[in-house]
């Protein structure tokens, strides 16, 4: 009997190393065929993808921005003497409109990928809402643009004469608006990527960070999303003669910061942005000394300020 047994269980050992092979083989092809099933059809997602500007010698094409710079007015429709309110609200604003062009022309494409633009903008003179504007003015820029979307030109001293302050800070904002802070690498979406950038006409360097949101498409382009969002410290004089036409002397210190955030839908194959809105403020404080004008007190001054600025550009040709 025992002489039996042994037989029948070395029989059977040998039976079962024989189907082991194709029973481990059946086991994994089901597990196989399992997980393959239960992997969700876009779990592969979006193949990481290249963003850069493209340029082309000789082209050209143009933007079309509106928006509107909210500026608070100490005490404006108070009464005579009444307490000066620096901050401002809704109801103590001047609104000026912004409505200007930008057309881009590719002057030069450089050997290290960079091109030469000039950027003429066509601005109709920003009145107060509700009064009629005045004759258009029109200024030309030339910077060098890389692939990854920064415009680098000339910087300023930090020394502005006045309304050039503010010109510069509405410049920046529509410079920003026609084009994409683009990253090094091949992203996805959700990706995220942040960098120091030049700013023409500003004295530093501007801090973006910047989100792939998704694909989109916007008319006949295939796009990704972009939210990016820009940081500019300012720290600038005013020279109280130049800025009042010699009536008044002294100098004002500008500092505070420039904050901006758009969404942009920028074009995959064309290279080229399409779409940008925009929405930010500048939170400033003046400090006044050594005023010498009729009516002015000597003694150093300050005053503090956020002027709301909206823009939205849109590629027209």
């Amino acid at each position: 009997m025992r002489r039996e047994l042994m037989r029948r269980f070395k029989l059977y050992g040998q039976r079962f190393r024989g189907a082991a092979p194709v029973l481990v083989c059946r086991f994994a092809a089901i597990v196989g065929c399992a997980a393959y099933m239960l992997i969700p059809a876009d779990a592969g997602g979006v193949s990481a993808i290249t963003l850069r500007c493209k340029f082309k010698a000789g082209e050209t094409y143009t933007y079309q921005t509106s928006g509107q710079i909210s500026i608070p007015m100490p005490n404006m429709g108070g009464a005579k003497n009444a307490q000066v309110k620096h901050a401002g609200t809704a109801n103590n604003a001047l609104n000026i409109p912004v409505n200007s062009t930008q057309k881009i022309v590719v002057v030069k494409l450089e050997s290290n990928g960079n091109a030469r633009l000039e950027i003429t903008s066509t601005a109709q003179a920003g009145m107060p809402t509700g009064q009629p504007s005045g004759a258009p003015s029109i200024s030309t820029q030339n910077v060098t643009a890389t692939p990854l979307g920064v415009l680098m030109g000339a910087k300023s001293s930090g020394t502005s004469g006045g309304a050039d302050e503010l010109n510069d800070m509405s410049g920046v904002a529509a410079l920003g608006s026609i084009t994409a802070y683009l990253p090094a690498k091949p992203v996805s979406p959700g990706d995220t990527w942040s960098q120091k950038v030049n700013v023409p006409k500003m004295p530093e360097m501007a801090t973006v960070s910047c989100v792939f949101e998704k694909l989109t498409q916007v008319g006949r382009y295939k796009t990704a999303h972009l939210k990016i969002k820009i940081v500019i410290p300012v720290n600038s004089k005013v020279d109280m003669a130049a800025a009042t036409q010699g009536k008044a002397k002294g100098n004002s210190k500008i500092s505070g910061s420039v904050t901006m955030h758009f969404d942009d839908d920028f074009a995959i194959q064309e290279g080229r942005l399409i779409k940008s809105i925009g929405t930010g403020s500048a939170n400033l404080t003046v400090n006044q000394s050594g005023l010498s004008a009729p009516g002015a007190v000597g003694a150093p001054r300050a005053a503090s300020a956020s002027i709301k600025i909206t823009m939205t550009s849109t590629l027209v040709q």
